[in-house]
């Protein structure tokens, strides 16, 4: 991931698979295996990590020979803090939870309000930022599943992200509005 090899055996079920125009898939393994081998039939693949998330296009399976396909997984860091209205609350009895989706729907969990703060790694890529209230008593909002902001753009080495109530504003580590 980002260059450098994956543990072997390492906990990670999440598949990596090579998908034709017709929707059929060839299991390459899993990103934890940290190499693969495997037959296919000739053709042009897209190779996808887990069901949705699309790392390349076009990957031609040759019709002879070996097809050595080596496969660097980008990631980028998302970390923030979650707040409601500027304000962290650590209540387990007033929280929600935080996720991004992307286009083809895959989704990314961030956490819980209540841990105050999240840092996970993702494929860079446009992703929509969703809430769901879970425990609430007062200041976590009631919403279920409503889009707090569409369009995210997750490229950077390290995307800071302040979450919480959709009205406010965010701004980057240089004081600026997003």
């Amino acid at each position: 991931m980002n260059g450098a090899a994956a543990a072997p055996l390492a906990p990670d079920p999440t598949t990596v698979v090579l998908r034709n125009a017709d929707g059929y898939d060839v299991l390459l393994g899993y990103l934890g295996d940290g190499s693969f081998s495997t037959k296919a039939i000739p053709g042009t693949y897209d190779l996808f990590m887990g069901d949705r998330v699309r790392l390349r296009t076009g990957v031609v399976v040759a019709t002879s020979g070996t097809t050595v396909l080596d496969i660097d997984v980008p990631s980028v860091v998302v970390k923030g803090a979650f707040t409601f209205n500027g304000a962290t609350v650590t209540a387990t009895n007033d929280h929600g939870r935080l996720w991004l989706r992307n286009a083809w729907g895959g989704e990314v969990p961030l956490g819980f309000t209540y841990a105050a703060s999240y840092s996970t790694h993702v494929a860079p890529g446009t992703y929509d930022l969703f809430y769901s209230g879970i425990t609430l008593s007062g200041v976590a909002p009631q919403n279920d599943g409503i889009l707090l902001r569409p369009g995210l753009a997750l490229t950077g080495a390290t995307v800071g992200r302040r979450q919480g109530h959709p009205d406010r504003q965010r701004r980057d580590r240089h004081g600026q509005g997003r």
